[in-house]
């Protein structure tokens, strides 16, 4: 497990709107058009490996566990967790805006790392 990291699918919630606290609220506020993935609209391509498609068709459970691998391509910007004592450093050179987290996913591939996603 020192070669994983857990690829958690990230949200952009409507300002005002109530946070949802499980999935089936968080389903709801998609279907209102509340909800959408991390940078939908400003780089649908950095978070389009999530593969937001398959982790809705998911089913239904009250445990966490491995769901699918996804394979790293440019310039997708996983969030995810791992072992801290294995993960490549994120270089803190980088300030703002400008290729900071797809050279870290990029070193995580370069590095034989599998990233896995999580359903529950």
């Amino acid at each position: 497990w020192d070669q994983v990291v857990f690829v958690l699918p990230a949200f952009e919630v409507r300002m005002g709107t109530r946070l949802p606290g499980t999935k089936a609220e968080l389903l709801q506020l998609w279907g209102r058009g509340d909800a959408r993935p991390f940078y939908g609209a400003l780089c649908p391509r950095c978070q389009a490996p999530t593969d937001y498609g398959r982790w809705w068709a998911l089913p239904p459970s009250s445990h966490l566990r491995v769901a699918y691998e996804t394979p790293w391509r440019d310039p997708w910007e996983p969030f995810y967790v791992g072992p801290a004592h294995h993960v490549p450093p994120f270089d803190e050179r980088f300030l703002q805006y400008g290729f900071n987290r797809i050279s870290q996913a990029c070193e995580l591939h370069m590095a034989g790392f599998r990233l896995l996603g999580l359903g529950g």
